[in-house]
């Protein structure tokens, strides 16, 4: 029995591949065929930027981002700048790890696609926690400048109110 369920495994997993595949094909998008190499250039280009580069790149990021919060958490770094970039590197953090998990693994392990664990991952948690973390670290990086500009235009009141 676990040989059919294997097989029944194995064909929706080739079908699926299959119709990745061919969902750009000159036919069904009727493009010319211009169109049709530059999708494939696209198609290309995503899958090094997601497969090879992205996940160097993210583990060089993640090492940067650990490194910059051993530095910032020690005593004599405290301040709210420093505050506000430890949490900028976590975010970052939580960034570059769900790349990992919802872009690049796809690329890395096509097989994971068709599984229902990974699709509920996806939609529940990966998606919106990596589009909610990307957007916190664009309001964590304004805060940065807000508190800087502070500091810098407003010494005398930055060092009242604690900025």
């Amino acid at each position: 029995m676990l040989y059919v369920e294997e097989m029944e495994y194995l064909i929706s997993v080739s079908l699926i591949r299959y119709l990745y595949r061919n969902m750009t094909t000159e036919s069904s998008l009727n493009v010319s065929m211009g169109e049709h190499v530059d999708l494939l250039m696209a198609r290309k280009l995503h899958w090094a930027s997601s497969a090879v580069m992205g996940p160097t790149i993210a583990l060089l990021g993640i090492i940067g981002n650990v490194l910059s919060i051993v530095v910032w958490i020690r005593k004599a770094m405290r301040s709210s700048t420093g505050n506000y970039l430890i949490a900028l590197a976590a975010v970052d953090i939580s960034v570059l790890l769900l790349f990992l998990l919802t872009d690049s693994i796809i690329y890395l392990y096509p097989f994971v696609v068709v599984s229902p664990a990974y699709g509920k991952f996806y939609a529940f948690v990966g998606y919106p926690i990596f589009y909610f973390s990307v957007i916190f670290s664009i309001w964590m990086l304004v805060a940065v400048t807000v508190d800087r500009f502070i500091q810098v235009w407003f010494p005398a009141r930055a060092k009242v109110t604690g900025f």
